[in-house]
């Protein structure tokens, strides 16, 4: 019940709210927009040629249309039926309805645009996407037939042959069929400009994140600082391997960065990357059980040393912690000292006690390592966290708990819910528009005029006009005729005077 009220009712709310928050904010602008003229589409004349109008009138019909319909689909069926490694009879089979359908197709196009003329084609962006299509499969088909016949070098067939992949397009014409599919196309483009605004916003944002993800926790252990040489990859073994930043997923660099709030983005495990940045130091004590463990590993009991041997330390002083991580990263070291090739490095199988002693060091300082103590590792000579040849001072590796709440939080709700949230709303915008546009598109500055009814008008207007135009020049030449033929009859049988004047 939580799930369907949070999940469903209560997002599809917000979804509610933002959509008509946009839309508001959206005709408050349109409130100071001037109107204007809008370019009117050309008008083409229906062809005069009977069989020219013929082929119109055959191409113009919804027959037709699902006529062309069943021929994509069944390509796009074909097509399914393609598999790896497939048999003798499925390539001949593939090669055959390849042929079959590029001359179906071909000779759409070619119909299409001797009854429609190639300006008139042309004007239609769904035309133009069937003629590229068309060309590139013939394209690849002549690359696959002409290839080995006329000689050419196989490199440069197999980059020719990229032909091929262009037939997958077919499936996309399935759209010209589909008139609903036609309308979501149309408003994924209409909303382009607004959503690409989104997008820009949504860029700011992340490089925003981006910038204080690195400064803020740039300095976490990944799975590559576990993977560094010899003393380079102290500074994180002590560090349990799930409390480490993946190497696909940290904060190292810009890119990083981008690359992991997108991860966060989605929802993909972003809960995981929100606890390492919220590591913090366990606490530091040594109770007995440690000790014990430590000196069995060891093999000797360094409070019982001398006090002027070197390797002598009490347990009960503030700082046997450390003095303890001292002596546990040295036999660390010399355990796997130039076994840094090895498979399973830092902990190398050939060497187990390199994993018993870091066991022990984890449980006397857990979490992670402070500044100060890694201060006394680099005093000691026991870490390097030099890159190249400069030298860096080591720093610490835990996180920030109340920052890191704070910044995954807002980072969530902004880039994964609020703009998303806006792109639902300009998509849904731009279809209620659609629709409207599909009802009644009006004329610029008029209110019942629609744009099909006008362009009815002018086709009407401009036939008459042209009809009238002829009727004017088929009564002038008539008149012409008549008044040639009565003067020539007057010449030839008028009065003697008219004669003697004409001769």
């Amino acid at each position: 019940a939580c799930i369907v009220v949070a999940g469903f009712i209560v997002v599809n709310i917000f979804v509610g709210v933002f959509v008509d928050c946009y839309q508001a904010a959206a005709a408050q602008l349109d409130l100071y927009k001037k109107p204007g003229l809008t370019q009117l589409p050309e008008i083409f004349d229906d062809p005069r040629n009977k069989i020219r109008l013929y082929f119109f009138q055959t191409v113009t019909t919804t027959a037709f249309d699902l006529f062309i319909a069943f021929f994509i689909i069944t390509n796009v069926a074909t097509m399914a039926m393609e598999s790896f490694k497939q048999s003798d009879w499925q390539n001949q089979f593939q090669t055959i309805s390849n042929f079959f359908f590029t001359y179906i197709f071909g000779m759409e196009c070619i119909i299409k645009m001797y009854a429609l003329y190639p300006r008139r084609y042309y004007t239609n962006n769904w035309n133009r996407f069937d003629y590229f299509i068309v060309m590139t499969s013939f394209g690849g088909i002549a690359v696959d037939n002409l290839g080995t016949a006329i000689g050419i070098n196989p490199t440069v067939i197999r980059i020719l042959r990229i032909f091929r992949i262009f037939r997958i397009l077919r499936a996309f014409r399935i759209f010209k069929a589909l008139k609903g599919l036609q309308a979501i196309v149309t408003t994924l483009v209409n909303s382009l400009p607004a959503i690409m605004n989104l997008f820009s916003m949504l860029g700011l944002l992340f490089f925003i994140y981006g910038v204080l993800g690195v400064m803020m926790y740039g300095e976490l252990c990944s799975d590559d600082d576990l993977n560094l040489s010899g003393l380079k990859a102290v500074r994180c073994l002590f560090t349990e391997e799930d409390m480490v930043m993946s190497r696909h997923a940290n904060f190292k660099s810009l890119g990083f960065a981008l690359l992991t709030l997108f991860r966060i983005a989605t929802g993909d495990d972003w809960g995981t990357v929100m606890d390492v940045t919220e590591l913090q130091p366990g606490k530091r004590e040594v109770t007995s059980d440690n000790w014990n463990d430590f000196t069995l590993q060891l093999g000797y009991d360094p409070s019982l040393l001398p006090t002027s041997d070197p390797r002598h330390f009490r347990n009960d002083t503030k700082t046997v912690a450390m003095d303890m991580a001292k002596v546990i990263v040295r036999k660390w070291n010399e355990s796997t000292y130039g076994m840094e090739e090895d498979a399973h490095w830092p902990f190398p199988n050939a060497k187990p006690e390199a994993k018993e002693w870091l066991i022990i060091g984890r449980t006397i300082l857990p979490g992670c390592l402070l500044d100060e103590e890694l201060l006394e590792f680099e005093d000691a000579g026991l870490v390097d966290c030099s890159v190249g040849s400069y030298t860096k001072t080591c720093v610490s590796t835990c996180g920030e708990n109340i920052f890191s709440n704070f910044y995954f939080v807002t980072f969530v709700c902004i880039a994964a819910f609020v703009l998303l949230q806006l792109v639902i709303a300009v998509l849904m915008d731009q279809l209620g528009h659609s629709d409207e546009n599909n009802e009644v598109e009006l004329m610029p500055g008029t209110e019942f005029l629609g744009k099909r009814c006008f362009h009815r008008i002018y086709r009407r207007w401009r036939w008459h006009a042209a009809m009238k135009l002829r009727c004017e020049r088929a009564s002038k030449k008539s008149h012409n005729f008549q008044s040639v033929r009565s003067t020539g009859a007057n010449g030839a049988y008028g009065s003697p005077h008219t004669r003697t004047n004409a001769a």
